[in-house]
C-alpha cells in the first residue's frame, strides 16, 4: 500500500475517533472489498473500496451482534462506524476489536479443523432466517442471474490470460452451470458468503479461533460455504462435508458453485480495476479448472 494512502487513513480515523490511539496505523491486508488496518491499541478498521461494500458494512453492524450468541467461535463485533462521503474515506469504514488468532494457512488445515468449521457453519445455518432479514440481510441472487451478470465481465479478461484448453474448460463449466437444474433446489440459510481460509482464524494449536469478514453475509445456499473449503484440498473438503452431514446433492452443488465463486472474484477485480487482484483471481480460477 502506498504510504500516502495509509497516512490519509490514519488522519481520517484520528479525526473521526479522537478518543482512540490510532497512530501508528498498520496495514493488515487489501482485499476485493476493503483495506484492513489496525490501530496502535488493536482496533481493526475495514475501509470500504466501493459502495456495495459500504452497504455490506452497514448490514454487518446490525446483524453480527445478533448472530454472535448462536455461534461456537468468536466473530467481529462492530463498535465504530464511519459513514460514506468523506474525502479520504469515500465509502466509509467499520471497526471492531481485534480477535485473537492467526489467519489459517493451507498447511495448517487439519481434519480436526474441518470438523470445527463444519460445526460453526452448521450453527450459523441453523439460526432462523428471519433474524437476519430483520437486520437487513438480503437474499442472494439466483445462480442464473449471477451467471448472466458475470459472463460479460469475466470472459474477455479470462480469454486474454487463460490458455486455449483452460478457456474451453471454463466455457464448458459455465454451460454446465447454466444447464444444472439441481442448483436452485436447496433450503435457504443465513450464510457467511466468503469463508475461504484467509477469513478463518486459528490458535497456535490449530483449533478454530474465529471467523472474519462478513460483508458478504446473505441468505442463500449453504453449499456456498462448502465450496470455499475446496481451496484447502480434497481431503479437507471431504472432511468438512462429512462433519457437516452434507448429502450428495449439497456436495455436488459445492463443486458447481466453486466455479461461480472464482468467476465472481475475477469480476470484482475487473470492476475495481485492480490488476494485482485480477492476476490473483485468475490464478485461483486456473487452479480450480485443473480439478477434475
Amino acid at each position: 500500500m502506498p504510504p500516502l494512502a495509509l497516512d490519509g487513513f490514519e488522519r481520517a480515523l484520528e479525526r473521526a475517533f479522537p478518543e482512540l490511539a490510532v497512530a501508528p496505523l498498520r496495514h493488515l491486508a487489501t482485499g476485493f472489498g476493503s483495506v484492513v488496518v489496525e490501530t496502535a491499541e488493536g482496533i481493526v478498521f475495514r475501509i470500504a473500496r466501493s459502495e456495495p461494500v459500504s452497504e455490506g458494512h452497514d448490514v454487518e453492524a446490525r446483524a453480527l451482534p445478533l448472530l454472535a450468541p448462536h455461534l461456537p467461535a468468536p466473530i467481529p463485533l462492530p463498535e465504530w462506524r464511519i459513514e460514506p462521503g468523506g474525502l479520504e474515506l469515500a465509502f466509509g469504514a467499520i471497526g471492531y476489536r481485534k480477535l485473537p488468532g492467526q489467519p489459517l494457512a493451507p498447511a495448517g488445515a487439519r481434519p480436526e479443523l474441518a470438523a470445527e468449521l463444519a460445526a460453526f457453519f452448521k450453527a450459523l445455518h441453523a439460526i432462523p432466517v428471519g433474524e437476519a432479514t430483520a437486520a437487513g440481510v438480503s437474499e442472494a441472487p439466483q445462480v442464473t442471474v449471477q451467471l448472466k451478470r458475470t459472463r460479460s465481465a469475466v470472459l474477455p479478461a479470462a480469454r486474454r490470460v487463460l490458455g486455449r484448453g483452460e478457456y474451453r474448460e471454463l466455457a464448458r463449466r459455465l454451460d454446465a452451470l447454466d444447464a444444472d437444474a439441481s442448483l436452485p433446489r436447496f433450503a435457504a440459510v443465513i450464510r457467511h458468503g466468503d469463508p475461504w481460509y484467509g477469513n478463518v482464524l486459528v490458535e497456535r494449536s490449530g483449533r478454530l479461533a474465529g471467523v472474519l469478514d462478513w460483508e458478504g453475509l446473505e441468505v442463500g445456499d449453504p453449499a456456498w460455504e462448502a465450496a470455499a473449503q475446496i481451496y484447502l484440498g480434497e481431503d479437507f473438503f471431504e472432511a468438512f462435508v462429512a462433519s457437516y452431514g452434507a448429502d450428495e446433492h449439497l456436495r455436488h452443488r459445492a463443486f458447481q458453485l466453486a466455479t461461480l465463486r472464482e468467476l465472481g472474484g475475477v469480476q470484482r477485480a475487473v470492476e475495481i480495476g485492480d490488476d494485482e487482484e485480477l492476476a490473483d483471481a485468475l490464478r485461483k480460477l486456473r487452479s480450480l479448472l485443473a480439478i477434475a
